[in-house]
């Protein structure tokens, strides 16, 4: 039973660390994608934009639940760039430490329907 219970506070941790980066991250809502997160984005609301109401947003605040600004969905060369980006900060991470496992890319996270972290 204090193996699921220790399973169970990591996993926790992992979400709560996930969501609380200080690094944006990329999320996929609606087909979207978007930069979430971050200590300007703590907490974000995917939205109809009030200037553009066909165009979908999120609405980001801080951790004082304050208004920090909005941020439109990433076009495609964009995305393009932000992976291949990340791709290439991975491949010096792995060049750099020799024998070290793998693992999955942190900042890319997700979310079919969500609201907030």
């Amino acid at each position: 039973m204090k193996k699921i219970d220790a399973i169970l506070v990591a996993l926790a941790a992992t979400i709560f660390w996930g969501c609380t980066s200080l690094y944006p991250s990329l999320v996929v809502i609606d087909e979207e994608h978007f930069l979430v997160g971050g200590f300007d984005c703590s907490r974000y609301e995917h939205v109809d934009d009030r200037d553009f109401p066909s165009v979908k947003v999120v609405e980001c605040y801080n951790s004082d639940d304050k208004f920090t600004g909005k941020r439109y969905s990433m076009s495609d060369e964009e995305l393009q760039a932000y992976l291949e980006k990340r791709k290439e900060e991975r491949i010096e991470i792995l060049q750099d430490s020799p024998g070290a496992p793998s693992r999955p890319d942190p900042y890319i996270v997700a979310c079919s329907q969500a609201r907030e972290c």
